[in-house]
């Protein structure tokens, strides 16, 4: 237990500082980084609402009234404030998918045949590697997933104010669902087959039934990965611009063992040189994945820049949706997961490998494509599971 005592001046100085409690409504979301210790105390005192403290970097997601926000900054023990962000799911946007039957039979798609992932299956599954999807959740009740499924927590927004249900994670937009199949759909004889359909599966969930939620969300799901020992931390997710406290975040994750997959965006121009921008994918010590097609041309939504690594297929893929579905959409969010699950497939081989052993594989082992060698919209080329898992060592 934590024993926060103040002086007396502490008291005095707070009192006359710190402005009145605002309601709910009229709060700012920060995030509030510390110089040691994160002090919810200081954060109460300013009339602020704590909704996560962090345990991997020294700070505090909280909802803080706008006029305490310049107290809060000069406040002692503060090294500086970051306005909270919003982040969304990086599928693209189409019409609403129409729903495809419950429990069709099995069909190992063209995605995963083209990178290669049957081809290894005989030797690894990625069975007991744990995954992250830090997502919109999974649907716990899927057949083609749900054996998969190892636990979860939520962190997405329950109401106005911002109420927290961590035991909160069924998918309830689908997104994350989808992500998950193309992961580790099960080798069960209906629907689809993921690239690695034995791994363990969590459903983080820190992004809404409209798809979209705060950056100190996905900070708390990365710090839940980081506590429960998750081997991959995999985000189709991004928007919100660059965030200290996030690249904080992930390299403390990294620096822990969590390899951090993320999907590039979708805002590409189809110029490939043109460089458009996403975080997560374009922090440092993140996989960033660009979207291709069945013909291994990048996808003219996905973005391209120097932070992209590798790539995957994109579109029209198929995979799990909400309520047994099964749907086929687009987006750089549905190539993050092919690496996703070849990572896995890696790291099953030799489960001792750090997150920066694993990237360099993916890498080095991927086929090229466009221009030779690393070029700005297909990274390093497209990921290669056969390649990749002959590589271990």
């Amino acid at each position: 237990m934590k024993i926060i005592i103040f002086t007396l001046a502490m008291l005095i100085v707070l009192s006359i500082a710190v402005p009145a409690l605002a309601p709910a409504s009229d709060k700012i979301p920060v995030i509030i980084m510390f110089e040691d210790k994160p002090d919810q105390g200081l954060v109460n005192a300013h009339g602020g609402s704590v909704m996560h403290e962090y345990s991997i970097i020294p700070a505090i997601a909280a909802r803080l009234p706008a006029n305490a926000l310049e107290n809060m900054k000069g406040a002692k023990g503060v090294k500086y404030v970051e306005e909270d962000s919003i982040v969304y799911i990086t599928k693209k946007p189409v019409p609403v998918p129409i729903p495809e039957p419950i429990q069709p039979p099995e069909v190992v798609e063209w995605n995963m045949d083209l990178i290669q992932v049957p081809d290894v299956w005989s030797s690894s599954t990625g069975d007991d590697v744990k995954v992250a999807v830090i997502d919109t959740g999974i649907d716990k009740d899927h057949p083609d997933l749900a054996e998969n499924i190892a636990g979860g927590v939520g962190f997405a927004d329950r109401s106005p104010v911002r109420v927290i249900a961590t035991d909160k994670w069924d998918d309830d937009y689908g997104h994350g669902t989808h992500v998950a199949g193309i992961i580790a759909a099960l080798d069960n004889e209906i629907g689809v087959v993921g690239a690695a359909p034995d791994v363990s599966l969590y459903a983080v969930k820190v992004l809404n039934s409209r798809g979209w939620g705060y950056t100190s969300d996905i900070i708390a799901g990365i710090d839940w990965s980081v506590s429960h020992n998750m081997d991959i931390a995999t985000m189709s997710l991004g928007g919100g611009g660059y965030s200290q406290p996030f690249q904080d975040a992930i390299n403390a994750a990294h620096n822990n063992g969590v390899l951090i997959i993320a999907s590039a965006g979708n805002g590409g121009d189809g110029d490939i040189s043109t460089t458009e921008t996403s975080y997560p994918a374009a922090y440092d010590n993140v996989v960033a994945v660009a979207a291709t097609d069945s013909d291994n041309n990048v996808a003219d939504f996905s973005n391209s820049g120097n932070y992209v690594d590798i790539a995957a297929p994109g579109v029209s893929i198929r995979s799990t949706w909400n309520d047994g579905l099964y749907k086929t959409i687009s987006g750089t969010s549905m190539s993050c997961p092919h690496v996703t699950g070849v990572a896995a497939l890696v790291l099953y081989q030799n489960m001792s490998m750090t997150p920066s052993d694993v990237e360099d594989i993916l890498t080095l082992t991927a086929t090229d494509l466009g221009v030779d060698g690393f070029d700005n919209s297909y990274g390093n080329g497209l990921v290669n599971a056969s390649a990749a898992v002959a590589a271990v060592v």
